[in-house]
């Protein structure tokens, strides 16, 4: 990045600034849902974001090549199978196992492109 001219330090303060805010609009948003504060919450959520953003089309091997509009796409179609799962009363360990597959094969399929474009 500063090889190609963008102020780095700037950059990196605009980051973390908004990453802050939108990390203390979802804290205050969950915190009103719930109607009281658990620094627990978002534990176990990092899986399921990165199956979003995988499932979304970002590459996990070149760097996160992607887009805004596929990762919101994978992260509804993750939401849904989420839900789904949750209604058909399968075990949330069970979700993640399905989620972890899920996963494995976007990441093999998106290999599998990669290879095919050589």
């Amino acid at each position: 990045a500063r090889l190609s001219g963008v102020p780095v330090p700037i950059a990196k303060w605009k980051a973390y600034i908004a990453c802050g805010l939108f990390a203390a609009v979802a804290g205050m948003c969950q915190a009103a849902q719930e109607q009281q504060g658990d620094p627990e919450a978002g534990i176990g959520y990092e899986l399921t974001v990165i199956a979003g953003v995988v499932i979304g089309g970002t590459s996990l091997t070149r760097g996160g090549e992607g887009g805004i509009f596929g990762t919101v796409i994978g992260i509804l179609l993750i939401g849904v199978l989420s839900n789904g799962l949750t209604l058909l009363n399968v075990s949330s360990y069970f979700q993640q196992v399905i989620i972890g597959l899920i996963i494995v094969f976007t990441v093999f399929f998106d290999q599998v492109v990669k290879a095919s474009r050589r």
